[in-house]
């Protein structure tokens, strides 16, 4: 492995774990904001 493909190994890693983790620390709040828009 060349140290670019570690790199870029590294990068998408870490951008999958930010994501998941954005996606879990806004899902409550997005789906609490789409119950009140439909209440």
């Amino acid at each position: 492995m060349t140290q670019a493909q570690a790199l870029d190994l590294i990068l998408t890693s870490a951008l999958y774990a930010w994501e998941n983790r954005l996606r879990y620390s806004l899902g409550d709040t997005l789906a609490a904001g789409a119950q009140q828009e439909d209440a």
